[in-house]
């Protein structure tokens, strides 16, 4: 069965998660219970496999810190579970490392992306309305699809770009 919503326990995990990786400074708060709440907001508005895959990369994160440690992720004192997330950060393991920023990611997005943090350090945002505003059309009537071309066509460009590889993706 597909839960939207992260379980009690799953809301302990990334509390803890939250509160070890955001620790709070002298102008903005660390990872609370309301960083907890806009994770499950963003987790809401996802796909069922993207709640599955968050809900997944918190069990990872509680098994693997058992593991390491002894101690639950969720049990720990958040002075150890900064420890813990630091040693795997720096970690010469590559999954010890992704494992880490997959499951930190979305909380940071979570507790940074609140329009209060946001206006605390002067962010100024763009209003949702306009951010949503399909500008793609105008450019795309200038593309034309090489499958519906029935003859040669003669075309006026100021740069071109041919193949996908590492310089042309990035010039694209």
């Amino acid at each position: 069965m597909f839960m939207s919503t992260l379980s009690p326990r799953e809301e302990k995990i990334a509390l803890a998660l939250a509160s070890a990786a955001i620790p709070p400074g002298e102008h903005l708060p660390g990872g609370d219970s309301g960083t907890v709440k806009r994770l499950e907001k963003w987790i809401e508005g996802g796909t069922a496999n993207q709640a599955l895959g968050m809900r997944g990369l918190l069990w990872a994160a509680e098994a693997a810190a058992a593991a390491s440690t002894g101690t639950r992720l969720s049990k720990m004192p958040r002075a150890q579970a900064e420890k813990w997330l630091e040693t795997w950060r720096a970690s010469t393991s590559h999954a010890r490392r992704s494992l880490v920023r997959a499951v930190l990611s979305p909380i940071k997005i979570a507790h940074f992306g609140d329009a209060a943090i946001e206006s605390n350090v002067g962010c100024k945002t763009v209003p949702r309305a306009l951010a949503q505003i399909d500008e793609g059309a105008r450019w795309r009537q200038q593309v034309i699809d090489g499958r519906d071309a029935a003859e040669d066509l003669e075309l006026e460009c100021e740069v071109v770009v041919i193949g996908s590889g590492a310089g042309g993706a990035a010039c694209a």
